[in-house]
């Protein structure tokens, strides 16, 4: 009986402990994100690394919805649901 209370109490220490790494590991992360990464995801959306053909990498933010919001535009005019184009598709 107290095995077994010691090895549940064992689990929760080690479950709440990875929890809260997890926790302090996003928050650290998010304070270090760019501007247009830390409004995609305030957005809901999914932020990408895409390689180009010419080796370079570029950033594009995949909105709810299917829209994309690249880098440059979020940096040239600010991404806003009226402004967002759909640019080339592109190989990943």
């Amino acid at each position: 009986m107290r095995n077994s209370i010691f090895i549940i109490l064992s689990i929760i220490v080690v479950v709440l402990s990875f929890s809260l790494t997890a926790i302090i590991m996003n928050y650290q992360m998010q304070k270090t994100l760019s501007p247009s990464v830390q409004d995609c995801i305030n957005r809901g959306g999914n932020y990408q690394i895409i390689r180009n053909a010419d080796g370079s990498e570029s950033g594009r933010c995949l909105l709810p919805g299917g829209a994309v919001c690249t880098d440059e535009q979020y940096y040239s005019e600010g991404c806003y649901p009226m402004q967002i184009v759909q640019p080339n598709s592109s190989k990943q």
